[in-house]
């Protein structure tokens, strides 16, 4: 006779971690959809929004090449370009999407409806509530343009005194954040991505949250974080401020 050995929680939920698209905002995942659907438009080969939705879970980069993958998909690049898709056609549909997706983010940034109804009750019920984030080295950035002047001083204190060599660069940042809205990270946290990230503090329990876009150093063209990415990121915040009434 063989036994097994299994340890269960049975206490209340303690925390709830929240995806954003086709969870708590754009409902159906339309924007990833639409961008799959545009990307291999240009390329000759329309694709269905089934096909498009197939792989949906995966990367990306690997979203797009099981699309590739796909027999009618497949077939139908054929007949447009004489040969099966390469690994280089995915690469470059790949640089392609994440700048299609930017332009339409704004698009489809509305709040599913009964969000913030059931976050209301998870609180009530002392529920945590997280997110997960591309570039984690962003929030603290954000936590500290919110603080009061004294909490960032015994912060900074703290950090320089630990030898704390970021202090300077989260004084830009802060700077950054005043006077357009946002902040970036140039491979902070992986050396490959770039991001930027814009900070919102909620007005009815004043809790930060940050929304952040990372993006592979390779796709970016010189500048666009600054004149393309976020300016496009605090666009869709303020979209989200309106939505909760926060104006």
């Amino acid at each position: 006779m063989s036994f097994t050995y299994e340890r269960r929680y049975r206490g209340k939920i303690q925390a709830v971690l929240l995806d954003w698209a086709g969870t708590t905002m754009d409902y159906g995942c339309m924007a990833p959809t639409v961008v799959f659907v545009e990307v291999f438009k240009r390329q000759g080969v329309p694709i269905t929004v089934a096909e498009a939705r197939a792989p949906m879970g995966a990367h990306k980069r690997v979203h797009i090449k099981r699309i590739t993958e796909l027999e009618p998909v497949s077939r139908r690049w054929q007949e447009r370009h004489g040969q099966k898709p390469t690994e280089a056609d995915v690469d470059r549909m790949f640089a392609e999407f994440v700048p299609i997706q930017l332009a339409c983010l704004s698009d489809y940034s509305e709040l599913i409806p009964g969000t913030l109804e059931a976050v209301a009750a998870m609180r009530r019920r002392g529920i945590k509530i997280g997110s997960s984030v591309g570039v984690e080295s962003l929030d603290g950035v954000f936590y500290f343009s919110h603080m009061s002047f004294v909490d960032r001083a015994q912060l900074f204190w703290r950090r320089a005194g630990a030898g704390g060599e970021k202090v300077a660069s989260i004084t830009k940042s802060l700077e950054d954040i005043r006077a357009t809205g946002y902040c970036t990270s140039i491979g902070d946290l992986r050396r490959e991505v770039h991001a930027v990230g814009v900070p919102m503090r909620r007005n009815v329990d004043g809790e930060i949250v940050t929304f952040n876009c990372g993006v592979p150093m390779f796709i970016l063209k010189k500048g666009q974080l600054e004149d393309d990415i976020g300016p496009r990121l605090v666009a869709m915040v303020r979209n989200i401020e309106a939505s909760l009434g926060m104006h």
